[in-house]
């Protein structure tokens, strides 16, 4: 799947499963195996930079009604989303 991200960068998502022991069992596998941390500021601060500059989405919402994700006035991707505690398969 490719979807389009801030400023309309394709992004493409994909798992790859080599063998049916590799298959992921529930959502709790999937936080086992699968997060994003942003790069060490302190260690790299050039990669940091890069990163929040075009890979963070927001603010939006209240907070920022002029961002582009807002442009039909209620957000479109069903943005701005709250944050979720744990992980829903869809």
């Amino acid at each position: 799947m490719i979807e389009f991200q801030k400023r309309c960068l394709p992004l493409a998502q994909f798992l790859i499963i080599l063998g049916s022991e590799s298959k992921f069992k529930g959502p709790e596998s999937y936080d086992e195996n699968i997060f994003a941390e942003l790069p060490d500021k302190d260690k790299n601060p050039a990669l940091y930079k890069l990163v929040v500059k075009h890979m963070i989405h927001g603010p939006c919402g209240v907070l920022n009604p002029a961002n582009s994700c807002m442009q039909t006035g209620s957000g479109k991707n069903r943005y701005p989303c709250s944050f979720s505690e744990e992980t829903i398969e869809r």
